[in-house]
C-alpha cells in the first residue's frame, strides 16, 4: 500500500501490548477499501487503469458495504483506520462516505477508536467535501508528481489535458478550511532530473509537511509504460536531490517517508512504510465487487484474490489458506536478499514491485543498499543537521 503514511497511529496503537485486565482481543488490521474499484476521472498515461474500460462507473452497494463494516468491527475490537483508495475514491459520492461513516459509529463496539484516511487526485474537492473531512477529521493523501511541469506530463484528464490546476484548486480548497493533507509523488524516468525542483515546489509552494515517493516500476507488465518506469539508482538519486533542496525555513517540520525509513535503518528500527517492514498481513484490500487481496496495487491480479464478501464471512477470508499461502510467498527470504544485512529493514520491497514475481527481487534493491549506506554515514557525521533531526522525529 504505497499511500500517504496515514494510518501509523493506529497501527502502532494495535500493536501495543495489552493491559492487565483486558479482554484478549485479535490485533486489528487495516482495510483499504476501493469504493470505486480502478474507475478514475484522470487518464494518467503511466497507469494501467487508463488502459482498462473506464466507461462504467460502478460503486461498491451500500449492502455489501454495510456487510463488510459490520463484519470487520464484529472481528476486531482495537483502534482501527480505514484508507479509501481508487481509482479516484471521490466518484463514490460524498453520500457514499457519509454512509459509511455512519455505518462505523452504528457497528464498533462502545470507546472503540477508528479513523478514515482517503488519497485523492484532489480534482474533485470543493467546499462541501473540504466540510466533511475536517469536521469528521479525515486524513487527506493527495497525489500530485511535481511541478505543473512535470505532473501534467502523465497526468491527464479525459479530454487529454494537464490535470496540475485543477489540483491545485482542490488543494487551495483544503486549505481554506484547514483541512491537513499529505502529498504521494508519482516518480517516473522523465522526472527524475526535476525532483529536487519539485520537493522544493511540494514543501514551499504546495505546502506539504509529509511526502511520500511512489515509483513506477516494470514488473511483469503491470506496472507502467517501459518508458515511464524508474530504472535503477533512480529512486536514490531522487531522494538525494531532495535532501540537496531541503527547504531552509521550518526544515523540521518537512517529512519524506523514504528518507525517514531509509534513516530508521541504519538505526535499526522498525520503519512505519509498509514497503520496508514487511508487514503485509497488517493489511488487506476490499475491491467494490467484494474481492478481497493484499493490497490495492494488486487487485488487478486474480491469482493474488484471497477471498470474495458475497460469498464467504470476512474471517474465513483473513484466516483461511488462500491467504496464509500468499502471505508466505510474500515474506519468504530467497535470492539476494538470503545473505544480504539489510533484510531486517527492507524485507525485499513490495511484492507487487518484485521482478520475476511475488518472490523475485525488488525492482529497486540497488537502491535502497545504496540509500541505507548514505544514512548511515549522514548519521556519523550528522550531515547539515538534516540527519539529527530525522533522527529525533522517529
Amino acid at each position: 500500500m504505497q499511500t500517504h503514511g496515514s494510518c501509523a497511529d493506529s497501527q502502532a496503537a494495535a500493536d501495543s501490548p495489552a493491559k492487565a485486565g483486558d479482554t484478549p482481543r485479535r490485533k486489528s488490521l487495516t482495510p483499504i477499501i476501493k469504493a470505486v474499484g480502478n474507475f478514475c476521472n484522470l487518464r494518467c498515461s503511466y497507469c494501467f487503469y487508463s488502459r482498462q474500460d473506464q466507461s462504467r462507473h460502478t460503486v461498491m452497494e451500500a449492502a455489501l458495504l454495510e456487510t463488510f463494516i459490520r463484519q470487520y468491527f464484529d472481528l476486531f475490537r482495537g483502534p482501527a483506520c480505514f484508507v479509501w483508495h481508487g481509482g479516484e475514491p471521490l466518484l463514490a459520492g460524498l453520500e457514499f462516505y457519509e454512509l459509511a461513516l455512519h455505518l462505523q459509529r452504528t457497528h464498533a463496539a462502545p470507546g472503540q477508536r477508528f479513523e478514515n484516511a482517503v488519497q485523492t487526485n484532489a480534482t474533485l474537492i470543493d467546499d462541501r467535501w473540504a466540510r466533511f473531512f475536517r469536521a469528521n477529521h479525515w486524513r487527506v493523501g493527495v497525489s500530485v508528481d511535481g511541478t505543473p511541469e512535470v505532473h501534467d506530463q502523465f497526468r491527464l484528464d479525459r479530454r487529454g489535458t494537464g490535470s496540475s490546476g485543477a489540483v491545485r484548486a482542490g488543494i487551495e480548497v483544503l486549505r481554506r478550511h484547514r483541512v491537513p493533507f499529505g502529498v504521494v509523488l508519482v516518480l517516473t524516468r522523465s522526472a527524475i532530473e526535476h525532483v529536487g525542483k519539485s520537493f522544493r515546489h511540494l514543501t514551499t509552494e504546495i505546502g506539504a509537511d509529509h511526502i511520500s515517493i511512489n515509483c513506477l516500476v516494470d514488473q511483469e507488465g503491470y506496472s507502467c509504460a517501459s518508458t515511464a518506469c524508474v530504472p535503477s539508482g533512480g529512486l536514490a538519486r531522487a531522494v538525494r536531490s531532495c535532501i540537496a533542496n531541503w527547504p531552509d525555513r521550518d526544515a523540521e517540520r518537512i517529512q519524506l517517508r523514504e528518507l525517514d525509513s531509509f534513516v530508521a535503518g541504519a538505526l535499526g528500527r522498525r520503519s512505519r512504510a509498509c514497503s520496508f517492514n514487511g508487514d503485509c498481513r497488517n493489511y488487506f484490500c476490499l475491491n467494490h465487487d467484494g474481492g478481497i487481496y493484499p493490497c490495492d496495487d494488486m487487485t488487478n491480479r486474480p491469482e493474488l484474490r484471497f477471498g470474495d464478501l458475497r460469498l464467504e464471512r470476512l474471517e474465513s477470508i483473513l484466516d483461511g489458506p488462500v491467504r496464509r499461502g500468499i502471505l508466505e510467498r510474500f515474506e519468504a527470504r530467497t535470492g539476494p536478499c538470503t545473505a544480504c544485512a539489510w533484510w531486517e529493514v527492507c524485507h525485499n520491497g513490495c511484492p507487487g514491485q518484485r521482478r520475476g514475481g511475488i518472490t523475485g527481487t525488488y525492482a529497486l534493491c540497488a537502491d535502497r543498499k545504496e540509500m541505507f549506506t548514505l544514512t548511515t554515514q549522514m548519521l556519523q557525521r550528522d550531515d547539515q543537521g538534516i540527519a539529527n533531526d530525522l533522527e529525533h522525529a522517529l
